[in-house]
């Protein structure tokens, strides 16, 4: 998930919460950044999805489910570089890439100047992972993997899109608020309230739909519930922020 949190002096997208962080690279003045939630969350996702690739045919078991979380990972920094491509090209400094827990964040030490740049540096990642996803749909002969690549691209991108705080949709919406009442804050407030019915929604769908029969129930509560939190939480800071400058 990528989300953008504006500040009073800087505005960032973000998916996940960001710690001490390593440079691994610097792309055009840009430092590239891994958290130490990355590579547990790596390792956690090869023993998940292993079975899932078992018997799907030379790379199988925890060889597919290496290569899937790696293009994964690739795929949320592509969703990243949309972000830094599009803000640079409205001439915003960027800071930085970090990819972390849940995916990645890129740090733009500008805020948009108008409506227009803020929606269009929100939607670019979504759109460029839903264009990764119908990309590997096409490859018909590469695989179990890069046919989950696809669907978790899609899933990524239609997700991001969803109209709430702070996921990459609520910006937008913040956007379109923001152009039509010519109020940036007003539009926080209503995209943060609606990141937290996005959040509550996500854990009563779960708790209604799982199959509490399976072997993978209780991981799929668990992560329904650490993405519910994530959400709370940028969408009550982005509405402490509204609040703040408006007072």
């Amino acid at each position: 998930m990528c989300t953008l949190d504006a500040g009073s002096d800087n505005t960032r997208y973000r998916c996940g919460v960001t710690g001490g962080n390593w440079r691994i690279a610097r792309i055009g003045g840009v430092d590239i950044l891994i958290g130490p939630s990355l590579l547990v969350m790596g390792v956690l996702l090869v023993f998940f999805f292993a079975p899932r690739f078992a018997g799907g045919g030379p790379l199988s078991g925890y060889q597919g489910a290496t290569l899937f979380v790696l293009g994964l990972y690739v795929s949320v920094f592509l969703h990243e570089l949309a972000h830094l491509a599009a803000a640079r090209g409205f001439g915003l400094q960027v800071r930085s890439i970090t990819l972390h827990l849940l995916g990645g964040e890129t740090a733009i030490a500008t805020p948009s100047r108008t409506p227009g740049q803020e929606f269009v540096i929100s939607v670019v990642g979504p759109v460029v992972s839903i264009a990764l996803g119908i990309t590997c749909f096409l490859l018909d002969a590469g695989g179990a993997v890069v046919a989950a690549l696809g669907w978790i691209n899609v899933v990524i991108g239609v997700f991001n899109l969803l109209p709430g705080l702070p996921l990459d949709g609520g910006r937008a919406l913040r956007a379109a608020i923001w152009q039509v009442s010519g109020r940036p804050d007003a539009g926080s407030r209503v995209a943060a309230w609606a990141g937290r019915l996005i959040a509550v929604a996500l854990v009563a769908v779960t708790l209604l739909r799982v199959d509490y029969g399976g072997p993978t129930w209780s991981v799929d509560v668990a992560l329904a519930l650490l993405v519910a939190w994530f959400l709370w939480e940028g969408a009550s800071h982005a509405l402490d922020q509204s609040k703040g400058r408006a007072a």
